[in-house]
């Protein structure tokens, strides 16, 4: 019986664009909201403001029906966050099933992926970005399989990346993925590392009293 604002709908409408497998029309935005034509319209509006903080821009054609124009690394951006902020509001993950594209299959097969990265290198992610994470790499593989691939990879060292175990961690999550270019290796790659992960042997109290004494110098260090 949630009635979800105008934010959130605007932000609900910037999701399904993001992760959907067909053209989308303002019947599929009404359908899936529950509200009128115009409600939808005025979301459409309030979303142009969203995007337009991130250079991208809402366009729509009768071929590909609504699409987001600009950089593929600002819509990355945006997914991360809008994804980031629907889990602070509403704690699970039932209206993003409702309103989007991915199937319960594909997030459990992400999750389960996400548990084999977790063994092979011997850590655990952070509640929190254990709960996004399988969503960011479910709408990311999808939008690489459709071609939709960050062109300016200025934004990412190489050579850093590419020599982390992190790096070769990702094949577990694009397996079955063809024609991935590497820059999109790389993207993933990030995602693994600033997903605020905690060593999973590293815990006991005895390393623990040692790493807070080394935390201490390094601020007085600092």
């Amino acid at each position: 019986n949630y009635i979800l604002s105008e934010r959130e709908r605007s932000q609900f409408i910037l999701l399904m664009i993001l992760s959907s497998d067909e053209q989308l029309s303002l019947y599929h935005f009404t359908s899936a909201l529950n509200v009128s034509k115009n409600t939808v319209l005025r979301d459409i509006k309030y979303a142009q403001n969203i995007v337009h903080k991130y250079d991208l821009e809402i366009v729509y054609s009768r071929l590909n029906g609504y699409d987001l124009s600009g950089n593929e690394w600002n819509v990355r951006k945006l997914m991360i966050d809008i994804l980031h902020s629907i889990f602070i509001i509403h704690h699970d993950e039932g209206y993003i099933h409702h309103l989007t594209d991915l199937s319960k299959y594909e997030i459990a097969n992400c999750k389960q992926r996400l548990e084999e990265v977790e063994n092979r290198l011997a850590l655990k992610f952070s509640d929190e970005r254990i709960k996004i994470l399988p969503y960011v790499i479910a709408i990311l593989l999808k939008r690489i399989s459709k071609g939709k691939w960050i062109t300016d990879s200025y934004h990412i060292d190489y050579e850093e990346l590419s020599d982390t175990k992190e790096f070769e961690a990702t094949e577990i999550l694009i397996q079955n993925v063809e024609r991935i270019p590497k820059v999109e290796r790389l993207f993933i790659t990030l995602q693994l590392l600033t997903a605020n992960t905690l060593e999973a042997n590293f815990l006991t109290k005895n390393e623990l009293s040692h790493f807070i004494d080394a935390l201490r110098a390094s601020l007085d260090l600092f």
